[in-house]
């Protein structure tokens, strides 16, 4: 039903050709929280995706939806290591990890998701003689994450610009093959602009 997710438990039956009765029982253990907008207490608009996942070895367990009063709930979930996931367009990502015991029913593991509040960074490029440089590769990553792409917009020649990168400062990598890359550390501020010069310039030959 709404709201609710069950866990997967396999089991081998063995048929003996006549008609046979199977009973299934979903077990009382599992886990059920709220999930609210941190800013309102209310339910967070839009749709939450909540998802389940076995620690070790790491797999999928599972997903829920929310009901009506923005309650989830994962039924008959076997003991075991867990790690919740809970993303919304818009608000930053949370998880947390569960030991579950067995027969346990874990409830109260809520979550209060809060808005992004991004900041804008705008590249403007030039090679060593001053002259806009095109077809760059952007990444980015900030302290104990890994590398990613980093999209951006550009409108002009040699002018990037993201709106994506949250408050915060981050290493921003620059590449293109014929040029040195470049690392630069770039402070983001809530609502405002950042704008930063960078010159690039010609890979050394080995």
């Amino acid at each position: 039903s709404k709201g609710n997710s069950f866990s997967v438990r396999l089991a081998d039956l063995e048929l003996d050709g006549r008609g046979q009765e199977v009973t299934l029982q979903l077990e009382g253990s599992g886990i059920e929280g709220r999930i609210s907008a941190a800013a309102t207490g209310e339910m967070p608009p839009g749709y939450v995706h909540i998802a389940l996942y076995v620690v070790k070895p790491w797999a999928p367990a599972g997903t829920s939806r929310l009901d009506a009063e923005g309650r989830y709930r994962f039924r008959s979930v076997p003991p075991g290591k867990y790690q919740i996931r809970v993303s919304l367009r818009g608000y930053r990502p949370q998880r947390t990890d569960v030991d579950l015991a067995s027969g346990e029913l874990r409830t109260g593991v809520d979550f209060e998701l809060v808005e992004k509040q991004p900041g804008t960074i705008i590249f403007s490029v030039k090679d060593l003689e001053g002259r806009p440089v095109e077809g760059l590769l952007f990444s980015w990553n900030s302290e104990g994450s890994m590398w990613s792409t980093l999209f951006m917009d550009q409108g002009e020649p040699g002018v990037y610009t993201c709106k994506q990168l949250e408050t915060g400062t981050f290493r921003v990598g620059i590449y293109r093959k014929d040029l040195a890359s470049k690392t630069i550390e770039v402070k983001v501020v809530t609502g405002e602009t950042t704008r930063v010069d960078v010159v690039m310039e010609p890979r050394r030959s080995k």
